[in-house]
């Protein structure tokens, strides 16, 4: 624990000579030190003060301290195993638009991509007129027949990889 800093020389009383002088000063600190007391009590009191006993707001009490929270021994976000949810494709008919995506047909090894088969991707949007548009964007993956490096297309700029287009959030 610190100690008190030590008081300034011009603080302290001069050193007494006398007797008497010796009683001057042991004076003079007892009613310093019933002062401080008296401060120290009022201070006390006020430490007490809370929105209930006082006109203090109660933003303006003390809050109790929490107990830390147990760390989890799970990491944030989703677990692996959990399966996501998202909305359900529609069926070929039901999609007004249908845009095949295919990956290069040339590596750049030289060697030829043979295609694999489509992700599905659908974007629903707001058509023009009241009925929702729906696109199906098919991404094909394909694989290098020469190097067998695996080739991918991808999303057109413009389009979201969500499943609701920009027009439907204005």
């Amino acid at each position: 624990m610190n100690s008190p800093p030590s008081p300034e020389p011009e603080d302290l009383p001069a050193k007494p000579q006398t007797l008497a002088q010796c009683h001057e000063v042991i004076d003079t600190l007892g009613q310093q030190l019933a002062q401080l007391r008296e401060q120290v009590a009022w201070l006390q009191e006020r430490v007490k003060l809370d929105s209930r006993n006082s006109s203090k707001p109660p933003s303006a009490d003390v809050k109790g301290t929490s107990r830390p929270r147990r760390a989890s021994e799970r990491k944030r976000g989703a677990q692996p195993g959990h399966k996501g949810t998202y909305r359900a494709l529609l069926d070929e008919g039901e999609v007004d638009a249908v845009h095949d995506l295919r990956p290069p047909e040339v590596c750049e090894c030289g060697g030829p991509v043979e295609p694999g088969r489509a992700l599905r991707h659908q974007v629903t949007d707001l058509a023009q007129a009241v009925r929702a548009e729906v696109q199906e964007y098919r991404l094909y993956r394909g694989v290098c027949g020469h190097c067998r490096k695996t080739h991918e297309s991808r999303l057109p700029a413009g389009v979201p990889r969500g499943q609701i287009g920009a027009r439907c959030w204005g």
